[in-house]
């Protein structure tokens, strides 16, 4: 776990404080995750920005790398439709 202080992470397992994870990957293991530069400790699903941040962003923006693995990169996306009626019926048309 990690806990957000003024633009900074800090590590709960090591302490130290860091801007920005790292990608870390096991080479055993098709699993990646974001980590603490300094000790590897998971920050788990912990957003780097915040939930919305890829609906808000400009078009031409691109998408930051922890985007990319992240498992809520579709309500991310989609965070300010689902608060339209007209874009939940939508979203629920490609699930039927």
């Amino acid at each position: 776990m990690v806990e957000e202080r003024n633009q900074s992470l800090t590590c709960t397992r090591c302490k130290r404080t860091f801007t920005s994870a790292i990608l870390v990957q096991n080479l055993g293991s098709e699993k990646s995750y974001y980590g603490c530069p300094y000790c590897f400790n998971r920050i788990g699903n912990h957003c780097l920005h915040y939930l919305g941040y890829l609906s808000e962003r400009s078009k031409g923006e691109e998408i930051p790398e922890e985007c990319m693995i992240c498992e809520e990169t579709i309500e991310c996306m989609l965070f300010k439709l689902n608060k339209s009626d007209k874009a939940i019926k939508e979203i629920r048309k490609w699930y039927k």
